[in-house]
């Protein structure tokens, strides 16, 4: 299309990508490069340059002014459908990464004791990723934790060990998860972890790693606990589900049943 014609068009509808030519029928593509980079409307969407130009000073060019990817003509379409999907993968992260930011405010989304996301910025945003993930067919899980016996240890050692127990679990499930999740405390002793693209065998692999590592943690006094040592049990739960409620459901109903198998278990 022509410089006119892509200025109009996006003016009216939202992207996930732009794909460029370099020569375009009324114009310099690069210059209007320029103009997309230079609108705060439209700088954060990816831009595809292609071109037949194999000179390296034109190739950085083209980077200087904004573009995400570089193209030489002719291309198969097998390759321009890899870099179309790496570079829309890589905008929909930077929604979710736009998204903490907007929604950050250290007060207002930290647990006071445990330093992880709390149980409001927790709920908060996995409404927001759950139709962010359904829009662009995006597989999600919820990890449901619950610290066994954890009374009993409370009870045997004080809530001053109780809580050093819960900040230990938390920085156990912090190292676990990616940048990208979102791990909380949900209350009491209850943690949850929202993971972002994954398969329902990923998720429960992640929840087996943290399970272990709680497990083999040497707390203070775990010898005197039921099983010998602190353990959690896990319920995991992954899209699809109806609603953002009800993936917290499914995954409150698999955590019931690791704690009805014995404890110390993960459950789907």
């Amino acid at each position: 299309s022509s410089v006119s014609e892509t200025e109009s068009v996006l003016s009216q509808r939202k992207f996930d990508l732009i794909i460029l030519d370099v020569f375009l029928p009324d114009g310099n593509g690069l210059t209007l490069l320029r103009q997309i980079k230079s609108n705060p409307f439209y700088e954060a969407i990816p831009v595809l340059v292609f071109s037949v130009n194999e000179d390296l000073r034109a190739k950085l060019e083209a980077f200087e002014l904004g573009a995400s990817d570089y193209l030489l003509k002719p291309f198969h379409i097998a390759e321009l459908k890899a870099r179309v999907k790496a570079l829309i993968g890589g905008k929909q992260k930077q929604e979710v990464l736009l998204c903490n930011l907007k929604q950050m405010s250290v007060l207002a989304e930290q647990d006071g004791l445990t330093g992880l996301y709390n149980h409001r910025y927790f709920v908060d945003n996995l409404k927001h990723r759950f139709h962010l993930a359904k829009e662009h067919n995006i597989p999600i899980a919820v990890l449901m934790m619950d610290v066994d016996d954890f009374k009993f240890y409370n009870d045997r050692n004080g809530h001053l060990a109780g809580d050093q127990v819960l900040r230990e679990v938390a920085q156990i499930i912090r190292t676990m998860v990616r940048g990208d999740d979102i791990p909380a405390r949900y209350g009491g002793e209850e943690f949850v972890a929202l993971l972002w693209d994954v398969t329902e065998a990923q998720a429960v692999k992640v929840a087996e790693r943290i399970r272990e590592a709680i497990a083999a943690y040497p707390f203070p006094q775990r010898e005197h606990q039921p099983g010998g040592k602190v353990t959690v049990s896990i319920g995991v739960a992954v899209t699809p589900a109806d609603s953002p409620s009800a993936l917290l459901q499914k995954a409150d109903e698999a955590l019931y049943r690791a704690k009805m198998a014995g404890k110390n278990k993960v459950m789907t």
